[in-house]
């Protein structure tokens, strides 16, 4: 027996929720800054330099061009301010500064949420020329909108349930497009809920952003948080592409980077520069300074919120410290778009159509750094020696944390209550993470899988998706046995049930020895996932018989038989069972050098509508799964870049996507589906027919 060890930590609950009677305050008032001026626009105004304005036409008509701006301070001016206020967040607004959020203060420990100007000090910035960095900045329909250092309309309400919504508007005339910012602040919560509504109010089509550009102060302690799976940071318009967050390459033509620099840090900055989470892989992002012990997280669903990236000037730049404050120094910009996943590339909004979204922000405090979050807590979780963990949790509500650890390949849990004493102080408390067979027994769901070609790619992502939810899994491969195996150790390293079977099923008398095997270990088989397969393309008029056979025998002949199999098995058994077939969205579109591959993949689709038709009677379901690109080990960085935007959602297939959706057709919400086809590409097969245009011909 594997000697079980336990793992000591330490636990950091914030609950930041003690009275959730208390009502939130909002107010008008005035705040006093020292202001620097901004001259009448000329008497024959510029409305069009035939600028480029990050890749967008700098025509600002009807606008006037704010670009003679008076280095001389004038007199302190009182500034109509918002405020917002619950026990936890104090939050104003310069609704004569375009809306700007001017600042938010965590009162738990004083600490700025975002960047707090001392000074409203214009600089030739924006597209409409004058142009302010702090707080955060509402980028509507264009990057830093014309409008940013103008009034815009504003309303207080005060809900029912006790919250508070400060509203910010404007019809822009440009285009006569509307836009709607909502900032709500909730009886005991430290979460501000901002709702976004942007809505086209004219006849015609036009281009549309959102980019909410979100300040933060910086300085050599200040880290940039990514998703912990970021693989990849690209600067505008994706024209260069990094590793995340260890660079290893020349990055927008800066050598410094190729020397394993950690560019989540500030301080390794030496330019100016944007670095975007490529195809953001979690629902947030967020910074934190070292130093403070304090932090920033913003949040949003990623298939909406689809941008996530920072600004830095860089620590040897002038500018912010000289152009665009007095003494506040430095800044990085934390922005999160709508929408599109890149500055220069625009959206389109048709004639009356609104599109709406929402985010999260909140200030996080005694991390030591951020792994994960939502906009209900933010976690850390650190080694800090050979059998010490450090883990820590800020809630933005009163919740129950409860941890579960594994410690070398045994399942811990623990659990701690949130407590406002955690929560005032910052204090940490202790955890047990003792090993319980019990949690492991509780996490079964008595059901037994199969899944084909489960070493690499999709088929391990299936195979551990089904492990994590309680299956027991069989796990085939042919060449790829060390990842199989790795895999099958991690899912007993987890307290699950997992087995490898080695066979080319090319050859029938291999499978069904295989499903004989797997009918000894498990009794039962209660979900077959078909994945094997090999991408074997060539032009049509070079495809050689034998080629063509090979291709045959693993795409086609192989899933028909093991489909066969393993309905035999279910077929008598109580319960009956679910067949999944992964295709391929090579059965709609139409790609050079898939003439045989494409084909089988289409008779893919149409195997598993013919199996559903005849095994109905026998409570056995048959379903297919075609994703598009995949982001596998396997995929080239170069057909990302060619192929990432081209997609009309921007992005790649994630393998554990296809893991969940297999968990969905096998689930009791899905057990009226059978002979349907799930197609994951991003929407790429609706663009197929337009050819080379896209990068669809190969």
């Amino acid at each position: 027996m594997r000697k079980i060890v336990s793992l000591s930590f330490v636990a950091g609950v914030a609950s930041l929720a003690l009275d959730v009677s208390a009502d939130v305050s909002i107010r008008e008032g005035t705040i006093d800054l020292p202001s620097y001026a901004i001259s009448a626009p000329e008497k024959s105004p510029v409305f069009d330099c035939k600028w480029s304005y990050q890749r967008a036409r700098r025509s600002i008509y009807p606008y006037a061009l704010n670009d003679n701006l008076y280095a001389e301070k004038s007199e302190t001016k009182a500034w109509k301010a918002l405020y917002l206020e619950n026990e936890w967040v104090k939050i104003c607004v310069l609704p004569e500064v375009g809306g700007r959020l001017f600042y938010a203060i965590d009162k738990t420990n004083g600490y700025d949420i975002f960047y707090r100007q001392d000074a409203i000090k214009p600089a030739n910035v924006g597209m409409n020329g004058a142009w302010i960095s702090g707080g955060v900045e509402w980028n509507v329909f264009h990057h830093h909108r014309i409008s940013t250092q103008m009034p815009c309309n504003y309303r207080l309400v005060k809900n029912a349930d006790g919250s508070a919504t400060i509203w910010l508007g404007e019809t822009e005339r440009r285009h006569r497009m509307s836009w709607t910012i909502g900032i709500t602040l909730r009886p005991g919560n430290a979460c501000m809920e901002i709702d976004g509504r942007l809505v086209n109010c004219t006849e015609d089509s036009n281009s549309m952003l959102f980019w909410a550009n979100v300040a933060t102060h910086a300085n050599p302690d200040y880290q940039i948080i990514f998703p912990q799976n970021t693989e990849f940071a690209a600067y505008h318009a994706k024209s260069s592409i990094c590793h995340w967050p260890i660079c290893t390459e020349p990055f927008t033509g800066v050598d410094a980077y190729t020397n394993h620099v950690d560019v989540s840090w500030w301080k390794n900055h030496t330019v100016g520069n944007s670095l975007f989470a490529f195809e953001l892989p979690d629902n947030f992002i967020g910074g934190y300074d070292h130093g403070r012990d304090a932090g920033t997280m913003l949040v949003g669903n990623r298939h909406i919120i689809r941008g996530g990236k920072f600004w830095s000037w860089g620590p040897n730049s002038g500018w912010p410290t000289k152009i665009l404050t007095d003494a506040r120094g430095h800044y990085v910009e934390l922005m999160v778009g709508a929408y599109t996943d890149s500055q220069p590339d625009y959206n389109w909004s048709a004639p009356g159509e609104t599109k709406v979204f929402k985010q999260y922000w909140y200030g996080v405090r005694n991390l030591k750094g951020i792994k994960m979050g939502d906009e209900t807590f933010a976690l850390n979780m650190e080694k800090t020696a050979k059998d010490k963990l450090f883990l820590a949790v800020n809630a933005t509500r009163k919740a129950e944390v409860k941890v579960c650890v594994t410690a070398r390949g045994r399942a811990g849990n623990g659990s701690a209550e949130s407590s406002s004493a955690v929560a005032a102080r910052g204090r940490a408390g202790n955890v047990s993470a003792a090993p319980s067979r019990r949690r492991v027994r509780e996490r079964r769901m008595n059901r037994n899988a199969l899944v084909t070609g489960a070493g690499t790619g999709i088929g391990r992502a299936i195979a551990l998706e089904l492990a994590r939810a309680g299956y027991a899994v069989g796990l085939h491969c042919n060449s790829s046995t060390a990842g199989a195996e790795s895999a099958a150790e991690e899912i007993r390293a987890s307290g699950g049930v997992a087995r490898v079977y080695r066979a080319d099923l090319s050859d029938t008398a291999a499978i069904r020895r295989t499903f004989a095997d797997f009918k000894a270990d498990f009794g039962r088989l209660d979900l077959f996932v078909n994945n094997a397969g090999i991408t074997l393309l060539a032009p049509f008029l070079e495809m050689t018989p034998e080629d063509f056979d090979r291709n045959f025998a693993v795409d086609f002949r192989a899933p028909y038989f093991c489909c066969q199999e393993a309905a035999k098995l279910m077929k008598d058994q109580e319960g009956a069972g679910n067949l999944v077939v992964i295709a391929s969205n090579n059965a709609y579109c139409r790609f050079a050098r898939a003439s045989a591959y494409g084909s089988m993949k289409t008779g893919l689709v149409k195997m598993a509508q013919h199996i559903a038709l005849e095994m109905s009677k026998y409570g056995i379901r048959c379903n297919s799964i075609s994703p598009g690109w995949t982001d596998t080990k396997a995929a080239r960085l170069d057909e990302k870049e060619t192929t990432y935007y081209k997609i009309p959602l921007h992005r790649w297939v994630q393998p554990e996507e296809v893991g969940k959706t297999v968990l969905f057709l096998d689930s009791p919400a899905a057990a009226s589906i059978t002979g349907t086809d799930i197609v994951m590409d991003g929407g790429a097969r609706l663009l197929s027919d337009k050819g080379e245009k896209y990068g669809f011909e190969g």
